[in-house]
Protein backbone atom coordinates (compact mmCIF):
# COMPACT_ATOMS: atom_id res chain seq x y z
CA UNK A 1 0.00 0.00 0.00
CA UNK A 2 1.43 3.38 -0.94
CA UNK A 3 -1.23 5.50 0.77
CA UNK A 4 -1.85 4.51 4.40
CA UNK A 5 -4.62 7.09 4.62
CA UNK A 6 -6.48 5.22 1.91
CA UNK A 7 -6.12 1.99 3.88
CA UNK A 8 -7.91 3.72 6.74
CA UNK A 9 -10.90 4.20 4.46
CA UNK A 10 -10.71 0.65 3.13
CA UNK A 11 -10.77 -0.96 6.56
CA UNK A 12 -13.08 -0.57 9.56
CA UNK A 13 -10.25 0.84 11.62
CA UNK A 14 -7.66 3.31 10.87
CA UNK A 15 -5.71 1.10 10.11
CA UNK A 16 -2.74 0.55 12.38
CA UNK A 17 -3.18 3.08 15.15
CA UNK A 18 -6.11 3.99 17.38
CA UNK A 19 -7.93 6.00 14.70
CA UNK A 20 -11.43 4.75 13.97
CA UNK A 21 -13.11 5.25 10.59
CA UNK A 22 -16.84 4.72 10.16
CA UNK A 23 -18.08 2.39 7.46
CA UNK A 24 -17.17 -0.98 6.09
CA UNK A 25 -15.15 -2.36 3.21
CA UNK A 26 -13.60 -5.54 1.91
CA UNK A 27 -10.65 -5.46 4.32
CA UNK A 28 -10.09 -4.73 8.01
CA UNK A 29 -7.04 -3.35 9.75
CA UNK A 30 -6.83 -5.95 12.54
CA UNK A 31 -4.07 -6.18 15.11
CA UNK A 32 -1.41 -8.79 14.40
CA UNK A 33 -0.71 -8.98 18.14
CA UNK A 34 2.64 -9.01 19.88
CA UNK A 35 4.54 -6.55 22.04
CA UNK A 36 3.16 -3.04 21.87
CA UNK A 37 0.11 -4.07 19.87
CA UNK A 38 -3.53 -4.44 20.88
CA UNK A 39 -4.88 -7.96 21.35
CA UNK A 40 -4.64 -9.96 18.13
CA UNK A 41 -7.71 -9.43 15.96
CA UNK A 42 -8.58 -6.01 17.40
CA UNK A 43 -10.00 -3.76 14.68
CA UNK A 44 -8.38 -0.35 14.37
CA UNK A 45 -4.88 -0.98 15.63
CA UNK A 46 -1.68 -2.94 15.24
CA UNK A 47 -1.80 -4.18 11.65
CA UNK A 48 1.74 -2.99 10.95
CA UNK A 49 4.87 -4.39 12.59
CA UNK A 50 5.66 -1.11 14.41
CA UNK A 51 1.99 -0.31 15.16
CA UNK A 52 1.96 2.88 13.08
CA UNK A 53 0.17 4.07 9.96
CA UNK A 54 3.54 4.73 8.30
CA UNK A 55 5.91 1.81 9.02
CA UNK A 56 9.52 2.40 8.16
CA UNK A 57 10.89 0.99 4.90
CA UNK A 58 11.50 -2.75 5.11
CA UNK A 59 8.93 -3.48 7.82
CA UNK A 60 6.62 -5.39 5.47
CA UNK A 61 3.90 -2.73 5.20
CA UNK A 62 0.47 -3.80 6.51
CA UNK A 63 -1.50 -6.93 7.29
CA UNK A 64 -5.10 -6.62 6.09
CA UNK A 65 -7.80 -9.17 6.85
CA UNK A 66 -10.90 -9.87 4.76
CA UNK A 67 -14.03 -8.51 6.40
CA UNK A 68 -15.90 -11.48 7.82
CA UNK A 69 -12.67 -13.10 9.01
CA UNK A 70 -10.81 -12.62 12.30
CA UNK A 71 -7.13 -12.96 13.06
CA UNK A 72 -6.37 -15.24 16.00
CA UNK A 73 -3.19 -16.44 17.64
CA UNK A 74 -3.47 -19.70 15.67
CA UNK A 75 -4.54 -18.34 12.27
CA UNK A 76 -7.53 -16.77 10.56
CA UNK A 77 -11.12 -17.83 11.07
CA UNK A 78 -13.89 -16.82 8.68
CA UNK A 79 -17.64 -16.62 9.09
CA UNK A 80 -20.53 -17.73 6.95
CA UNK A 81 -20.68 -16.36 3.40
CA UNK A 82 -23.47 -13.81 3.13
CA UNK A 83 -23.98 -13.46 6.90
CA UNK A 84 -24.47 -10.11 8.60
CA UNK A 85 -20.78 -10.08 9.64
CA UNK A 86 -19.71 -10.27 6.00
CA UNK A 87 -18.82 -7.25 3.88
CA UNK A 88 -22.06 -6.03 2.31
CA UNK A 89 -20.50 -6.20 -1.17
CA UNK A 90 -18.88 -9.59 -0.64
CA UNK A 91 -19.32 -12.59 -2.91
CA UNK A 92 -21.50 -14.20 -0.26
CA UNK A 93 -23.73 -11.14 -0.14
CA UNK A 94 -24.07 -11.18 -3.93
CA UNK A 95 -24.97 -14.88 -3.82
CA UNK A 96 -27.66 -14.09 -1.23
CA UNK A 97 -28.94 -11.26 -3.40
CA UNK A 98 -29.24 -13.49 -6.46
CA UNK A 99 -30.96 -16.16 -4.35
CA UNK A 100 -33.50 -13.63 -3.05
CA UNK A 101 -34.79 -13.01 -6.57
CA UNK A 102 -34.83 -9.25 -6.05
CA UNK A 103 -33.62 -7.08 -8.92
CA UNK A 104 -33.99 -3.46 -7.79
CA UNK A 105 -37.53 -2.80 -8.99
CA UNK A 106 -39.81 -1.83 -6.13
CA UNK A 107 -42.97 -3.34 -7.59
CA UNK A 108 -41.33 -6.50 -8.92
CA UNK A 109 -39.44 -7.09 -5.70
CA UNK A 110 -42.55 -6.49 -3.63
CA UNK A 111 -44.21 -9.34 -5.51
CA UNK A 112 -41.31 -11.59 -4.40
CA UNK A 113 -41.93 -10.55 -0.80
CA UNK A 114 -45.60 -11.50 -1.16
CA UNK A 115 -44.64 -14.83 -2.73
CA UNK A 116 -42.21 -15.70 0.06
CA UNK A 117 -44.73 -14.62 2.69
CA UNK A 118 -47.18 -17.10 1.19
CA UNK A 119 -44.76 -19.97 1.73
CA UNK A 120 -45.70 -20.36 5.39
CA UNK A 121 -49.42 -19.97 4.74
CA UNK A 122 -52.11 -22.54 4.04
CA UNK A 123 -51.99 -21.54 0.36
CA UNK A 124 -48.29 -21.45 -0.57
CA UNK A 125 -47.20 -20.30 -4.01
CA UNK A 126 -46.07 -22.97 -6.45
CA UNK A 127 -42.77 -21.03 -6.58
CA UNK A 128 -41.95 -21.60 -2.90
CA UNK A 129 -39.54 -24.55 -3.42
CA UNK A 130 -36.89 -22.05 -4.55
CA UNK A 131 -36.68 -20.39 -1.14
CA UNK A 132 -36.67 -23.79 0.63
CA UNK A 133 -32.99 -24.32 -0.25
CA UNK A 134 -29.96 -22.37 -1.47
CA UNK A 135 -27.71 -19.96 0.40
CA UNK A 136 -30.65 -18.33 2.14
CA UNK A 137 -31.93 -21.64 3.51
CA UNK A 138 -28.94 -24.01 3.73
CA UNK A 139 -28.81 -27.66 4.65
CA UNK A 140 -31.53 -30.25 4.58
CA UNK A 141 -32.71 -32.07 1.49
CA UNK A 142 -34.28 -29.20 -0.43
CA UNK A 143 -37.57 -28.89 1.41
CA UNK A 144 -36.66 -26.72 4.41
CA UNK A 145 -39.45 -24.60 5.90
CA UNK A 146 -39.51 -21.06 4.51
CA UNK A 147 -39.63 -19.03 7.68
CA UNK A 148 -38.93 -15.60 9.11
CA UNK A 149 -35.23 -15.65 8.21
CA UNK A 150 -35.97 -16.18 4.52
CA UNK A 151 -38.74 -13.57 4.48
CA UNK A 152 -36.47 -11.01 6.12
CA UNK A 153 -33.65 -11.65 3.67
CA UNK A 154 -35.87 -11.21 0.62
CA UNK A 155 -37.42 -8.11 2.16
CA UNK A 156 -34.01 -6.63 3.00
CA UNK A 157 -33.02 -6.53 -0.69
CA UNK A 158 -36.38 -5.19 -1.90
CA UNK A 159 -35.84 -2.22 -4.22
CA UNK A 160 -32.04 -2.59 -4.12
CA UNK A 161 -30.14 -2.85 -7.39
CA UNK A 162 -26.76 -4.53 -6.96
CA UNK A 163 -25.44 -2.59 -9.95
CA UNK A 164 -27.22 0.73 -9.36
CA UNK A 165 -24.77 3.62 -9.10
CA UNK A 166 -24.38 7.35 -8.73
CA UNK A 167 -21.51 9.69 -9.55
CA UNK A 168 -20.83 13.39 -9.28
CA UNK A 169 -22.18 13.67 -12.85
CA UNK A 170 -25.49 11.88 -12.24
CA UNK A 171 -28.67 13.15 -10.63
CA UNK A 172 -29.36 10.60 -7.93
CA UNK A 173 -28.86 6.86 -8.25
CA UNK A 174 -29.11 5.34 -11.71
CA UNK A 175 -31.61 2.48 -11.55
CA UNK A 176 -30.23 -0.48 -13.48
CA UNK A 177 -32.11 -3.71 -12.90
CA UNK A 178 -29.77 -6.40 -11.61
CA UNK A 179 -30.86 -9.30 -13.76
CA UNK A 180 -30.05 -11.00 -17.03
CA UNK A 181 -32.58 -11.30 -19.82
CA UNK A 182 -34.19 -14.73 -19.77
CA UNK A 183 -32.82 -15.81 -16.36
CA UNK A 184 -35.52 -17.83 -14.63
CA UNK A 185 -35.22 -18.17 -10.87
CA UNK A 186 -34.57 -21.90 -10.32
CA UNK A 187 -37.61 -23.77 -9.03
CA UNK A 188 -39.99 -21.04 -10.18
CA UNK A 189 -41.73 -19.75 -13.27
CA UNK A 190 -40.43 -16.24 -12.52
CA UNK A 191 -38.30 -14.60 -15.22
CA UNK A 192 -37.69 -11.09 -13.87
CA UNK A 193 -36.09 -9.45 -16.91
CA UNK A 194 -36.42 -9.30 -20.67
CA UNK A 195 -34.01 -7.96 -23.27
CA UNK A 196 -35.64 -4.54 -22.97
CA UNK A 197 -35.09 -3.98 -19.24
CA UNK A 198 -32.21 -6.24 -18.15
CA UNK A 199 -29.25 -4.31 -16.77
CA UNK A 200 -26.82 -7.17 -16.15
CA UNK A 201 -25.27 -7.12 -19.63
CA UNK A 202 -21.82 -6.65 -21.11
CA UNK A 203 -23.16 -3.76 -23.16
CA UNK A 204 -24.36 -1.85 -20.11
CA UNK A 205 -21.49 -2.85 -17.83
CA UNK A 206 -18.56 -4.33 -19.80
CA UNK A 207 -16.72 -7.12 -18.02
CA UNK A 208 -19.38 -7.72 -15.39
CA UNK A 209 -19.52 -11.45 -16.13
CA UNK A 210 -22.38 -13.88 -16.28
CA UNK A 211 -25.54 -14.08 -14.19
CA UNK A 212 -25.67 -16.02 -12.00
CA UNK A 213 -21.88 -16.24 -11.71
CA UNK A 214 -19.50 -18.59 -9.95
CA UNK A 215 -18.29 -16.61 -6.94
CA UNK A 216 -15.38 -17.00 -4.53
CA UNK A 217 -15.14 -16.31 -0.81
CA UNK A 218 -12.01 -18.01 0.45
CA UNK A 219 -12.18 -19.34 3.99
CA UNK A 220 -15.96 -19.28 4.41
CA UNK A 221 -17.82 -22.34 5.66
CA UNK A 222 -21.37 -23.30 6.59
CA UNK A 223 -22.56 -26.50 8.25
CA UNK A 224 -18.89 -27.65 8.36
CA UNK A 225 -18.67 -27.43 4.55
CA UNK A 226 -16.31 -25.11 2.70
CA UNK A 227 -18.01 -22.44 0.61
CA UNK A 228 -14.82 -20.87 -0.72
CA UNK A 229 -16.34 -21.49 -4.16
CA UNK A 230 -20.00 -20.53 -4.55
CA UNK A 231 -21.48 -22.23 -7.61
CA UNK A 232 -24.81 -21.23 -9.16
CA UNK A 233 -27.52 -23.67 -10.21
CA UNK A 234 -26.37 -25.44 -13.35
CA UNK A 235 -26.64 -25.94 -16.16
CA UNK A 236 -28.25 -22.56 -16.78
CA UNK A 237 -31.95 -23.03 -17.43
CA UNK A 238 -31.93 -26.58 -16.02
CA UNK A 239 -32.32 -29.42 -15.50
CA UNK A 240 -30.34 -28.51 -12.40
CA UNK A 241 -27.87 -31.24 -11.54
CA UNK A 242 -26.59 -29.42 -8.45
CA UNK A 243 -29.91 -28.55 -6.81
CA UNK A 244 -31.89 -30.82 -4.53
CA UNK A 245 -35.35 -32.11 -5.41
CA UNK A 246 -37.90 -30.93 -6.30
CA UNK A 247 -35.84 -28.35 -8.22
CA UNK A 248 -33.04 -30.63 -9.39
CA UNK A 249 -31.40 -34.02 -9.02
CA UNK A 250 -28.45 -33.17 -6.78
CA UNK A 251 -27.79 -31.89 -3.27
CA UNK A 252 -28.92 -28.82 -1.37
CA UNK A 253 -26.58 -25.92 -0.60
CA UNK A 254 -23.81 -25.83 0.65
CA UNK A 255 -23.06 -28.90 -1.47
CA UNK A 256 -25.36 -27.62 -4.21
CA UNK A 257 -25.94 -24.33 -5.98
CA UNK A 258 -26.37 -21.14 -4.02
CA UNK A 259 -29.31 -19.88 -6.09
CA UNK A 260 -31.30 -23.13 -6.27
Amino acid sequence: MTDPGRVAVVGHGGPCSTITVDGTAAADGQSIGGTGHPTVGTIGGGCSVDNTQSPAFGLNDFTLTRTGCTLTSTGTTCGVAGSNTDYFRSSGALASYVWSGDIGSGSTDFSKVLTVNSCHSTSPSANCPHWAQGIGNPGGTGTNPVGLSQRLKVNSYKGVSWIGFSTEKTTGTQLILACKAGYTIPGTTITPCTATNAGWTGTVLPGIGGYASTLYEVGSTVLSTSTSTLAPASPAGGPYANCAAPIGSGSAYPNGGYDC
